[in-house]
């Protein structure tokens, strides 16, 4: 058994819909930090998400320069509503919003160690995050194949949740957002490759105890081992990627544990 003084500082990172969820799920019982009022589980993740109001706000509030907080506002031709922009797909340079209140914000969340933050719009925030974080933080990057991450964020967006009623996200732009979060996550993780991790989903359903011995030699934690449930492991048919996604995808597989 590790102890806490032991345990690394965790940021799970990749598009929604790609298994960070269960990821975060693994070290929910290991004496972490993971923010206050978590969100319950639901139809699209029924054990949880293991996401906080306080690190979406923080992350939100990171992007809102470059996404303004309207009632409505537009990315990519489509209409979003204020609190998604889990699902952006920033081809660009992000135009961050930085003050004084997102870095204390920030300090406050990271001074309760150890941690394990996950949110998808870690894809386009971590840089603000990473100034703050400790030396002793592991970058968790879980990803799928593109078409089961764009079938599962249209499901979502047609599941007739409340906060997402007026989404209209094809499987084109689903797997646009897929493209966007990692091209940003490689970017980040070119520039510094110190302490990431990228953990292939698929394996971890499949190969679980492997991933498992793995990941908790690098976090120095010991995992749960009973959120992994293949029952409830949702596959869809992958069809072939065009050039741009296969390359960043096997990219993603040749990094993976």
């Amino acid at each position: 058994m590790f102890k806490n003084e032991y345990m690394k500082n965790i940021i799970i990172l990749g598009s929604g819909r790609s298994g960070t969820s269960l990821v975060a799920s693994l070290f929910a019982e290991s004496g972490y930090f993971m923010g206050n009022e978590l969100y319950k589980g639901r139809d699209a993740n029924p054990l949880g998400f293991f996401e906080s109001w306080d690190i979406n706000g923080i992350n939100e509030d990171i992007l809102s320069k470059q996404f303004p907080s309207k009632k409505k506002w537009w990315s990519n031709n489509q209409i979003f509503q204020i609190g998604q922009r889990w699902l952006i797909s920033p081809s660009n340079e992000i135009s961050y919003q930085v003050n004084d209140k997102i870095i204390n914000g920030i300090n406050k969340m990271i001074n309760q160690e150890p941690f394990c933050f996950k949110d998808p719009r870690f894809s386009f925030t971590l840089p603000i995050w990473k100034n703050q974080l400790p030396n002793n933080t592991i970058y968790v990057v879980v990803f799928r194949h593109p078409y089961n991450t764009a079938t599962s964020i249209v499901k979502e967006c047609n599941s007739g949740v409340a906060y997402l009623k007026d989404f209209k996200i094809t499987t084109d732009k689903a797997l646009k957002i897929w493209l966007s979060n990692y091209k940003h996550i490689l970017k980040m993780y070119n520039l510094d490759s110190k302490n990431w991790l990228f953990l292939n989903y698929e394996d971890l359903i499949n190969n679980s105890e492997e991933i498992l011995i793995k990941l908790e030699c690098y976090t120095k934690t010991k995992l749960s081992r009973k959120t992994i449930k293949k029952e409830l492991y949702r596959n869809t048919k992958k069809m072939s990627l065009r050039n741009e996604y296969k390359i960043i995808y096997k990219t993603l597989i040749k990094l993976s544990l």
